[in-house]
């Protein structure tokens, strides 16, 4: 009878305060997406996105166990009291002239933040915000890197040899912190891992615009991912969707959604991974688009809005950095917030600074300066310019 009360105890403190309840439910999820997009040129661009919500207060509760959100990114955030990280490594440069606008933009709130002052040691208030683009960086290994997931789902498409063999890559980790009710009495922490990558199709598809998972990843979708919670695949269809006779999408998709994007319609062919029809154990899920009839070779439009940017001259007296910006816009005006960031071994002279649009000065309405520290961070030059309609400034 004594031993059995020691017993009874140790039954007791196993399940805890709630008695016979169940055990308590994981407070993260983990959201998966792969967006391809067929562009204006023929060339194929494939967006991942890997969402990891966490109920959590790390930077108030002890945190030790980790199911889904990496521990190194939990550590860093409750150690130095972390509010918001955003870190991409990017090779090649996106051709919004022959590509169009990318899928995933740059936020809104940016300009709010570059008109923040950064944090001083003497205790100011305004949030710390910086910004750096290295020369050349090679991209993060283990056991450092976050990119770390089962191989299963989406995940499995992550082929290094592939994804590098493109004309654009570009990889990004974002953490923020996300409210859970309209108060804000509490929050969790959202971590966004998103892979870019755009796949020539001529080269892949040896001169054809037709293409599949396997051509661009060699590898196909045999199973979803256990952890997650949501696992699709999108589609779009917005440039085929006018003559369905001139191509095929195959398999059937689970359903079609519509949004207005960017201000364009777009319709995208949804795949759930997690629909029991859609993969199971006798077939893998290959989608692919051929063309019935091969499309008319058109030059691909030009956006409103793209710029470029060279350099003239030699040396630091006579060199010249130009940035052309065009607004292709017929009668409509827009105004632009230029970012740019110069290294820290090139000296920068504001007061040559000129701006012109059709022949005559054109005055930014505002503009912040930041110079270099040798070693330590490049130039930084912030302004806001009205772009006349048709014009290039």
């Amino acid at each position: 009878m004594a031993a059995a009360m020691p017993l009874a105890l140790l039954v007791l403190l196993l399940l805890g305060p709630g008695g016979w309840c169940l055990a308590e439910p994981p407070r993260d999820s983990l959201r998966e997406e792969l967006v391809i997009t067929p562009l204006p040129s023929g060339d194929v661009a494939a967006t991942f996105q890997f969402r990891t919500r966490w109920d959590s207060e790390l930077q108030r509760e002890g945190v030790s166990h980790y199911r889904l959100f990496p521990k190194a990114l939990g550590q860093l955030i409750s150690k130095y009291s972390l509010r918001e990280l955003h870190l991409s490594f990017t090779q090649g440069f996106w051709r919004t002239r022959y590509w169009g606008p990318p899928f995933l933009q740059a936020p809104s709130v940016w300009i709010n933040l570059g008109r923040s002052s950064v944090m001083s040691s003497q205790g100011s208030s305004a949030p710390l915000s910086t910004s750096s683009t290295p020369p050349t960086q090679s991209l993060p290994l283990p056991p450092s890197n976050p990119w770390v997931w089962p191989m299963a789902g989406l995940s499995v498409l992550l082929k290094a040899d592939r994804l590098f063999h493109t004309s654009y890559h570009s990889q990004a980790v974002h953490i923020r912190p996300v409210c859970r009710n309209a108060r804000c009495t509490s929050i969790s922490w959202e971590l966004r891992q998103t892979l870019s990558v755009v796949f020539d199709a001529f080269i892949t598809g040896q001169g054809k615009k037709d293409w599949s998972l396997f051509r661009m990843f060699s590898r196909t979708l045999t199973e979803p991912c256990p952890l997650a919670s949501e696992s699709r695949v999108y589609v779009d269809i917005t440039t085929y969707n006018q003559d369905n006779e001139t191509l095929e999408v195959h398999p059937p998709p689970t359903t079609t959604y519509q949004d207005v994007i960017l201000g364009t319609r777009k319709t995208y062919a949804i795949y759930d991974l997690l629909d029991t029809a859609m993969i199971n154990n006798s077939r893998n899920l290959n989608i692919q688009l051929k063309w019935k009839r091969p499309p008319e070779n058109e030059a691909p439009p030009v956006p409103f809005l793209h710029a470029q940017r060279y350099v003239s001259g030699y040396g630091l007296q006579k060199g010249e950095l130009s940035t052309l910006l065009y607004n292709t816009h017929p009668y409509r005006a827009f105004p632009v917030l230029l970012l740019d960031t110069v290294p820290w071994y090139l000296r920068l002279y504001v007061h040559t600074l000129t701006i012109t649009s059709k022949g005559k000065e054109n005055k930014p309405s505002y503009i912040h300066y930041q110079p270099a520290q040798d070693r330590l961070q490049p130039h930084l030059l912030e302004m806001l310019i009205q772009l006349p309609a048709n014009s290039v400034t």
